[in-house]
């Protein structure tokens, strides 16, 4: 699945990093639509223009508190989403009085524990449910519906798969949104090549799944990977703990390799997209293995 002959570049994090490798991924014949296009949705130019379209929707008052929830909650929460929430009321990590509406983010494709008793929840509070798929745009429950088909609205994020800078689907909203011209703009230089995108997506969630199965193999009990490998889970980054994250970055951004801090954790997160080579990857673990050995870094 990996073409060869490309050239050997350090790995970035985006696949909008890599419109000159579409190529390696061949179109397939158009076919029924697949999940979750089989649904009405919105096309916007952000994850973070869904967020706000959703809670425009909901009519929550400033008064009132969206409980924000997270696979592995841990303390923080990326700004795009909070700094979105305060425009119109106010973002928590707890339930309330005040809660009128429950955010859940399904982190590095791994579906929120705890899904089943949050929609218990809502639905004898009479809140709103929100998922947030933009980590997992191809992963699935166990017993195998896909992630993002239990809340009363759901959120992509299309440049986290797709080799586009920017785009977000919507699905639940009451009405179509109006777009201004901006939006308008944005949405239109990516939505013609949206289906084309979604049939290779099987293909591209395969190419992750791999990846991240070699990646486990490779680092073995060296280091640990946050999300292992499974056939449900189209994994988003390849998230991995260290006790001492900041010389880690330094030297990995020192090889040119992309990389970041979790919010408010000892999670450093590593590019793991279907456009990296298995050069690529070995040579980003490479790196990583040899500096956390050389600093000691425990699991």
């Amino acid at each position: 699945m990996t073409a060869p002959l490309i050239e050997l570049r350090p790995p970035k994090l985006r696949p909008s990093e890599y419109a000159d490798r579409t190529h390696i991924f061949p179109l397939q014949e158009a076919g029924p639509s697949l999940p979750p296009l089989d649904r009405d949705y919105a096309i916007t130019s952000s994850g973070r223009k869904a967020i706000a379209l959703i809670l425009e929707d909901c009519g929550l008052k400033p008064s009132d508190e969206v409980l924000v929830t997270t696979t592995f909650n841990k303390p923080n929460v990326s700004s795009c989403v909070t700094s979105t929430i305060f425009n119109y009321c106010k973002p928590s990590r707890v339930l309330s009085d005040s809660t009128g509406a429950v955010l859940i983010i399904h982190e590095f494709g791994v579906p929120h524990p705890q899904i089943a008793q949050l929609r218990s929840l809502c639905h004898e509070r009479q809140f709103p449910l929100i998922e947030d798929c933009a980590h997992a745009v191809d992963s699935r429950w166990p017993d195998g519906p896909i992630v993002g088909s239990v809340g009363d609205y759901v959120i992509y994020s299309l440049s986290k798969l797709f080799p586009i800078t920017s785009g977000g689907l919507v699905f639940g909203l009451a009405r179509y949104p109006n777009k201004d011209i901006e939006e308008t703009r944005v949405v239109d230089s990516f939505a013609a090549n949206l289906p084309d995108f979604w049939n290779r997506l099987p293909t591209f969630s395969a190419r992750r799944k791999m990846l991240l199965r070699q990646a486990a193999e490779r680092l073995g009990g060296a280091v640990t990977v946050v999300t292992g490998p499974s056939e449900n889970i189209t994994p988003w980054l390849l998230p991995v703990l260290v006790s001492t994250p900041a010389p880690v970055l330094r030297y990995l951004r020192a090889q040119q390799i992309e990389c970041g801090l979790w919010h408010g954790s000892n999670i450093i997160v590593l590019p793991l997209h279907q456009y990296l080579t298995d050069i690529e990857m070995d040579f980003m673990l490479s790196h990583l293995l040899s500096v956390t050995s050389q600093l000691g870094t425990e699991k």
